[in-house]
């Protein structure tokens, strides 16, 4: 099937006011990462805190190239171009940032274009994109990866190289995975028509029922739903006033369902402890299904240092302290911390883990 001709050009407006490739996943409901009323929050900035970057985050970040040139170096009859964040001009709500672009050419060209479309300034179109690349790291036992097949990624990347690919108009795009910090895999992945649809109409909908008119989604017992619900009654601005009869039925409900929580916590607890001591000594038990059962981690005792360990390094560098003083010093400020196994569930839905 031939490449579309879409019609594109480089994001002049925040690009972040618009649905992006890492946010449909999220409005579809297949993001572990994130919610739908996350990207609500995040368009219509809402919130004035930055998301903070964990360590996942940032090696991904300083991956990225290293992943990338491994890719080059597997194709070399092509080129990666990384290129602006890019918005669709058939649909006003379409933005994305693609990792790079394939260029089949071992010549990096001067300009960009898509398919023909300027999207770099500069005169005629002189290169054609061929597909695109995703680039991704993952932990060894990270779920949702099929290495076994070629198309074997979580749901909400494939949306999201989807994404990329009615953007550009491509029918393929590639994925590049650096998995356990040293092992490489390639996927291929394939445009869907039907898919495609949805995914537009899914993203057409949360846009001109939420952010266009700046209407709240459904509340849906998330932490990004009272994370919303700060964002939107950051304080109280009105006095004491009557209970309506919906709040009156909605107390009643709260009321009835904290008791049968209390009365199914201990049991709950029961439960759990008793598959903790089930599994014992090992990490995982598997079942015939594919799901598994994991308690990973070491609850033996470990040294955790504190908060000065930073100013003593800084003292021991300018010589106001030798290595005798500093190790004196290291050692008052660190505790023995109980260690911790996690009891994870891989398979059996939600995945759910507990400390």
């Amino acid at each position: 099937m031939k490449d579309e001709l879409v019609r594109v050009a480089v994001a002049e407006d925040d690009k972040r006011k618009r649905i992006g490739g890492t946010d449909i996943g999220a409005i579809i409901g297949v993001n572990p990462y994130k919610q739908l009323i996350d990207v609500y929050i995040s368009k219509l900035g809402l919130s004035t805190s930055k998301r903070e970057m964990n360590e996942n985050m940032e090696w991904g970040l300083r991956n990225e190239a290293t992943v990338a040139q491994r890719y080059a170096d597997s194709h070399p009859d092509v080129a990666l171009l990384q290129v602006p964040a890019l918005n669709s001009l058939d649909y006003e709500f379409m933005s994305g940032s693609p990792d790079r672009l394939v260029i089949e050419s071992a010549v990096k060209p001067s300009l960009f274009f898509v398919n023909g479309v300027d999207v770099a300034p500069g005169e005629e179109p002189t290169v054609r994109c061929a597909r695109g690349l995703e680039v991704k790291t993952a932990d060894l036992f990270a779920d949702g990866w099929d290495l076994k097949k070629s198309d074997g990624v979580p749901e909400h990347y494939y949306l999201q190289c989807l994404w990329y690919m009615i953007l550009t108009g491509r029918r393929t795009w590639d994925l590049a995975l650096l998995r356990g910090g040293n092992r490489y895999h390639e996927f291929v992945l394939h445009y869907s028509d039907r898919l495609a649809e949805m995914v537009l109409e899914r993203a057409d909908e949360f846009w001109t029922q939420h952010i266009v008119p700046q209407s709240m989604p459904a509340l849906d017992g998330s932490d990004s739903a009272y994370k919303l619900l700060k964002c939107r009654f950051p304080m109280h601005v009105e006095p004491v006033r009557t209970s309506t009869a919906s709040e009156e039925e909605l107390v009643a409900t709260f009321m009835k369902m904290r008791t049968q929580l209390k009365t199914l916590e201990q049991p709950y607890e029961l439960v759990k402890q008793r598959l903790l001591e089930s599994i014992g000594d090992s990490r995982s038990v598997k079942f015939d299904d594919g799901k598994k059962l994991t308690w990973s981690g070491d609850s033996t005792k470990r040294t955790e240092r504190k908060q000065y360990k930073a100013a003593i390094e800084w003292l021991l560098a300018e010589g106001i302290i030798d290595k005798a003083d500093f190790d004196d010093a290291l050692a008052e400020t660190s505790i023995e911390v109980d260690g911790q196994r996690k009891l994870t569930l891989t398979g059996f839905g939600k995945k759910p883990s507990f400390s």
